[in-house]
C-alpha cells in the first residue's frame, strides 16, 4: 500500500511583515486562496506516495485527527516564520507567512513531533522544525552573515553532508550541489537536533532529530531538482522509511 503523505499548503494574502502581530489583520477578512506548488506532489508520486494537501485549520483536534490518518508529513517551503516565536524583533527583510498559516503550521509540526510521525522539512519547513524545538533563526543571511555563497539566488552551490547521519544514509554522498532560494537560516539549534549538512560558509543546510523515528530538514528545494538522481533519492528513501506506516490509516 502506498504511504499517504501530508503537505502543508500556503495562503495567498497580503501581510505587512514590518508590522507587529497585533497589527496584522485576520486573513479571513480578505479574499484568499489555498495553494501548493505542484512539484511537491510530483516528487511524492514519483517516489511511490500519495500526496494529501493540508489547508490551514484552526482546531488542534482537527489537525491531530488528520495526522492520525497519515503515514508521513512534508513541511513545504514558504515565507518567513514570525520572529516573535523565537524571541526576536523583526528584521526589515522579514516577510511573514499569513497569520492563519503561522498558527496552523506551528500546531501541525508540534503535534507531528509529539506523535512521532516521520517528517521531511524543506526550506521554511526546516526552519519551522527548528523553531518548534526551541531554536532560533538568522533573519537575513545576506546582511547578517555575508559570504560568497549565493544562498538567496537560485544558483547552485556546494554543501558537505556529515557521514553517519540519516541524510548521508539517504543520499549516499558527502558532497552535494543544491539550489538555494532562502534569505533565512538556522542559528541556534532546537532541542535534540544535530546538523547533518553545511554550506562552505558554515550556514546550516540540513538538520535531523536524534530522538525521533525520522525527522530530517533540508534548507534547499529537492522537489525542484527531480532531474537529479540524488534529489529524487531523498524522496524515495523517505518513502521507503514509511512502508511500515502505510496500513495505519486503512
Amino acid at each position: 500500500m502506498k504511504p499517504a503523505i501530508g503537505i502543508n499548503c500556503d495562503l495567498s494574502a497580503e501581510v505587512a511583515g514590518s508590522n507587529p502581530p497585533e497589527a496584522v489583520r485576520h486573513i479571513k477578512e480578505k479574499p484568499s486562496r489555498v495553494f501548493l506548488n505542484s512539484n511537491y506532489c510530483e516528487a511524492i508520486e514519483q517516489a511511490g506516495g500519495i500526496p494529501v494537501l493540508l489547508p490551514p485549520l484552526e482546531e488542534a483536534e482537527d489537525i491531530e485527527r488528520l495526522l492520525k490518518r497519515l503515514d508521513g508529513l512534508i513541511l513545504s517551503g514558504g515565507d518567513d516564520i514570525w520572529p516573535e516565536r523565537y524571541g526576536q524583533t523583526r528584521h526589515a527583510t522579514t516577510k511573514d507567512v499569513a497569520e492563519e498559516k503561522d498558527i496552523f503550521d506551528s500546531i501541525l509540526v508540534k503535534l507531528a513531533l509529539d506523535m512521532d510521525i516521520p517528517v521531511l522539512g524543506i526550506c521554511y519547513g526546516t526552519q519551522l522544525i527548528n523553531v518548534a524545538l526551541g531554536g532560533s533563526l538568522i533573519q537575513d543571511v545576506p546582511s547578517q552573515r555575508p559570504s560568497g555563497v549565493p544562498h538567496k539566488s537560485k544558483t547552485l552551490h556546494k554543501i558537505s553532508v556529515e557521514r553517519g547521519t540519516r541524510l548521508y544514509e539517504f543520499l549516499g554522498a558527502d558532497v552535494l550541489m543544491v539550489n538555494s532560494s532562502h534569505h533565512q537560516a538556522i542559528d541556534r539549534l532546537g532541542e535534540g537536533l544535530r546538523v547533518s549538512a553545511r554550506a562552505e560558509d558554515g550556514i546550516v543546510e540540513a538538520v535531523e532529530r536524534t530522538r525521533h523515528s525520522l525527522v530530517i530538514g533540508v534548507q534547499w528545494h529537492p522537489e525542484r531538482m527531480l532531474e537529479e538522481p540524488l534529489q529524487r533519492g531523498l524522496f524515495r528513501a523517505f518513502m521507503e522509511e514509511l512502508k511500515g506506516h502505510a496500513s495505519k490509516g486503512s
